[in-house]
């Protein structure tokens, strides 16, 4: 294992159990972030006090042509939020999360340990972008899924309704590519596959073969518009996926984005305890008229769609996605 993955071998033997609260946060911080982020930007700060924990955006990571309103960088503190509080509880502290404007303050004391098996999903949850099996999910296991947050999840696997959604999400990627300055973006952050960095997405999370990982970043650099093509073969990835679901909240706050970004991380867990794969395509969301149709096409309208994702079983092997170690 390359220095730049070495995060994903972290070993819950080495938990600090005689040392002060203080020390065995800086030891959860280790789960935080094995959590998801657009292009895996990692945008998170952390400042450890005596008995809790401050998260926060890091601006120097903003996006500000993928993620212009900062809906993402919520929605992945979100997500390392619920990854620090199921490892809190496994190790037997009590949890308590607030938010304000800016940051979330997570409390910590002493409690009784509670693990209800999404603690070991932290470590082999990954965001699979390739194609899934055609194999169903049953009714058992989304009904599970969708007890988990009800009043923001809804799924469907209707073929009718997931091709209408194909087609709302390739309108959607043809608009974002227009746009030089997403492409700029997006080419910076795409890694070859033997990447040594610890942040961005290696070529091979979309399967580009070893060569192709070097050359497609400055293609899309020079000529975003390709990104297009790429649309439309996310609408066969969409199409051939057995279930997708959104996640949507009342209103459009931090508040509302950090709420979705938890509320995904614990489907993704459960997902992945159950032999799933799960993915975020965030093209739909980001562009206003494809999210309104989105939700118009799940009948969850006036809600706001925050997140929409496509779950299934895979055909490939668990990869991951290179980590900064905090």
């Amino acid at each position: 294992m390359t220095p730049n993955y070495l995060a994903w071998d972290i070993n819950e033997n080495n938990f600090p159990r005689k040392a002060s609260i203080k020390e065995q946060i800086r030891f959860l911080i280790g789960y935080g972030i094995l959590a998801p982020s657009v292009h895996n930007t990692q945008p998170w700060e952390f400042e450890v006090q005596e008995r809790s924990l401050c998260l926060k955006l890091n601006p120097k990571l903003s996006l500000p042509a993928s993620d212009p309103s900062g809906r993402g960088g919520w929605i992945s503190l979100g997500a390392v939020a619920k990854n620090i509080e199921i490892a809190a509880a496994y190790f037997g502290l009590d949890t308590h999360v607030t938010l304000d404007a800016t940051e979330i303050t997570i409390s910590f004391q002493h409690g009784k340990t509670a693990d209800d098996g999404l603690f070991q999903a932290i470590k082999q949850r990954y965001s699979n972008k390739l194609n899934y099996s055609s194999q169903l999910i049953s009714k058992e296991q989304l009904a599970t899924l969708q007890q988990l947050s009800p009043n923001l999840t809804a799924f469907t696997s209707s073929s009718s309704t997931i091709a209408k959604i194909a087609e709302i999400h390739v309108d959607a990627a043809r608009n974002i590519a227009r746009s030089p300055r997403f492409g700029r973006e997006l080419a910076h952050w795409m890694r070859p596959n033997d990447t040594a960095r610890t942040d961005g997405m290696p070529g091979f999370v979309i399967g580009l073969r070893p060569i192709f990982s070097r050359v497609i970043p400055a293609l899309i650099s020079l000529a975003p518009w390709i990104l297009s093509i790429r649309g439309k073969k996310d609408r066969h990835l969409i199409l051939n996926s057995p279930t997708i679901g959104v996640i949507s909240t009342p209103h459009d706050s931090p508040a509302d984005w950090f709420a979705a970004g938890r509320a995904f991380e614990l489907i993704a867990l459960q997902a992945t305890k159950d032999g799933l794969v799960i993915t975020i395509m965030a093209a739909m969301v980001e562009y206003p008229p494809a999210s309104k149709a989105l939700a118009e096409v799940m009948k969850i309208a006036p809600s706001k769609v925050q997140v929409f994702f496509r779950t299934g079983y895979a055909y490939n092997e668990i990869y991951h996605t290179p980590r900064r170690i905090i």
